[in-house]
């Protein structure tokens, strides 16, 4: 699923390549800001209990929690191909990922029931805030998913490795070319963070 950007094609407007981490996470930062704009404004306009109850905020908070607890743990920590093991490794990295699922699906569900258990069947002539509700949790739930599969790792894994290797390489002396690796460091380095530098 995280390659669902690369079946789009539009080479005219958009360099997918290159710009896919940028426009996923801007993509990602709308929604979850539309989200809780929305929240907002439904209890700017309904500030009573009557109207609004108070206790409905819990789902969107469950919702930011589970958004946060989803995006920090990177798709290579899941596979097993992070650098680091961990607390417990890659099978914490997997729990802690389900968690976080399991927090944010919890909290669409329980958004759905109070749009419909505590607005639609009850027949309250203001439906306004449960629909509020509803799309804040919605709007989360995308922006999470949009954050965790639209963006790639291969692009900020080459970043993070050329900021590790660079200082073991010495600048070329004519200053025009790449620079020269010292390659007894190098062979010490894994593979995929010798990306960074040419020799």
């Amino acid at each position: 699923m995280s390659g669902f950007l690369e079946g789009m094609r539009c080479s005219e407007c958009v360099d997918w390549g290159e710009k896919r981490n940028t426009i996923a996470s801007v993509a990602a930062g709308v929604l979850f800001f539309t989200g809780w704009w929305i929240i907002i404004d439904a209890a700017v306009i309904y500030p009573t209990m009557e109207d609004f109850n108070h206790s409905y905020h819990a789902c969107g908070v469950i919702a930011t929690i589970a958004f946060l607890m989803i995006n920090a743990v990177s798709n290579g920590q899941v596979r097993g191909d992070s650098y680091s093991e961990g607390c417990l490794g890659q099978t914490g990295a997997r729990i802690w990922l389900f968690i976080g699922f399991m927090l944010a699906f919890g909290s669409l569900i329980a958004s759905m029931w109070i749009l419909f258990g505590g607005y639609v069947a009850k027949e309250k002539p203001i439906v306004y805030p449960g629909i509020a509700v509803f799309f804040q949790n919605a709007f989360i739930f995308f922006g999470g998913l949009v954050f965790k599969f639209g963006r790639t790792e291969d692009l900020w894994l080459l970043l993070t490795a050329s900021r590790f290797v660079m200082p073991f390489c010495k600048p070329p002396e004519s200053g025009l070319g790449l620079p020269l690796c010292n390659t007894e460091i190098m062979r010490t380095l894994p593979v995929s963070a010798t990306t960074g530098c040419y020799g």
